[in-house]
C-alpha cells in the first residue's frame, strides 16, 4: 500500500497542474466509494490513500478526463462506463473486473486485476505508447467479444515476468493488432470460430502459446514470435492461419498443426496461404 506521504507528493504535483489546466479532485480519504454520477469537466483527479470503488450508475461523460490515483487498489462495478469522447485513467493502483460497454480510448499505462472484457457491439482503441499490465494474482484474461483497434508501440505484459502468469487475449469478435508486444500470457493470442483477427508486425514472446487457432484463421503477417515455451503457433479444433513474412526463434515447437502435428518452417511455407517465413537460431 502506498503511503499518506506518497499520496501527498502527488497532491502537491496535481495542485501545481491546476495552473495550467482545470482540475478537479476529491478530498483524501482511506477508502472512496463512487456511485450514480455523471462525472463531467474537462480534468479530474480522483484520489484515495488506499481504495477507490466506482459502482453502479458512475459514467464519464462526453468532453470529461478522468483519472483516478489509489494507493492499493481501484475498483470499477459493472455498471462503469465511459461515454464515446470521454477518458478514463488509472494512474496508481488496480483495476478489478472492468468492462468496456461503449467506445473508449485508451492511453498511457493501466493496471488489470481480474477479467477485462469488451463485449459485442462495443470497441476500444489503445493508442500509441500505451502499456496494460495484468496482475497474476487475479488470472487475468482480455476477452474480445466486440472491436479491438491496438497499433504502434503497445504492450501487453504481467507483473509477473514468467509464461503463463495471466490468461492472454481471447478473441470471439474482432481484433486488429498492429506494432503490439504481448508477453507472459498462457496463449498471447487465442483466436476462437467466427473471430477475425489481424496480426501486423507484432511480436508474441515468452508466453506458453505465442498465438493459438482455436478454431479461428487469424492473419499473421511480419511479425516476431520468439520463445515460447509451448509453441509459436498452435492450430486445431479446424483452426488454421495464413502465416507470412514472419520470423520464429527460441520457441518449444514452432508450429503446430493437428492435422500435421508438429512441421518445420519450410514445410509450412509450402502449405497454401503460407510464404516468406524464418526460424533464426538465437
Amino acid at each position: 500500500m502506498k503511503s499518506k506521504k506518497s499520496l501527498f507528493l502527488i497532491l502537491s504535483a496535481l495542485a501545481c497542474f491546476s495552473f495550467f489546466a482545470p482540475l478537479a479532485a476529491y478530498s483524501l480519504e482511506d477508502n472512496l466509494i463512487l456511485e450514480n454520477k455523471n462525472e463531467q469537466g474537462t480534468d479530474v483527479f480522483i484520489i484515495a490513500a488506499n481504495t477507490i470503488t466506482a459502482g453502479p450508475g458512475y459514467t464519464i461523460d462526453t468532453g470529461a478526463e478522468v483519472t483516478f490515483v489509489a494507493g492499493n487498489k481501484i475498483t470499477l462495478g459493472p455498471e462503469f462506463t465511459v461515454k464515446a469522447g470521454a477518458a478514463f485513467h488509472a494512474s496508481i493502483g488496480h483495476m478489478s473486473g472492468y468492462t468496456v460497454a461503449e467506445t473508449e480510448n485508451w492511453q498511457g499505462r493501466h493496471y488489470v486485476y481480474n477479467d477485462l472484457v469488451i463485449t459485442p457491439g462495443s470497441l476500444l482503441t489503445i493508442l500509441p505508447g500505451t502499456e496494460i499490465v495484468f496482475l497474476s494474482e487475479g488470472d487475468s484474461a482480455f476477452e474480445v467479444q466486440g472491436t479491438l483497434m491496438a497499433g504502434q508501440n503497445i504492450l501487453f505484459t504481467s507483473e509477473d515476468p514468467s509464461p503463463g502468469s495471466w490468461k492472454g487475449l481471447t478473441i470471439t469478435g474482432s481484433a486488429n493488432l498492429i506494432d503490439v508486444t504481448i508477453e507472459y500470457a498462457r496463449q498471447g493470442v487465442l483466436a476462437k470460430a467466427g473471430s477475425i483477427v489481424a496480426i501486423n508486425g507484432c511480436t508474441l514472446r515468452n508466453n506458453l502459446v505465442g498465438i493459438h487457432a482455436y478454431g479461428g484463421r487469424p492473419i499473421i503477417l511480419n511479425s516476431s514470435i520468439i520463445n515460447n515455451s509451448w509453441y509459436g503457433i498452435k492450430e486445431d479444433e479446424e483452426g488454421g492461419s495464413s502465416v507470412t513474412y514472419t520470423i520464429f526463434s527460441g520457441n518449444g515447437h514452432n508450429y503446430y498443426d493437428e492435422n500435421l502435428s508438429v512441421i518445420a518452417i519450410d514445410r509450412l511455407n509450402s502449405q497454401p496461404g503460407n510464404w516468406g517465413n524464418q526460424e533464426i537460431e538465437e
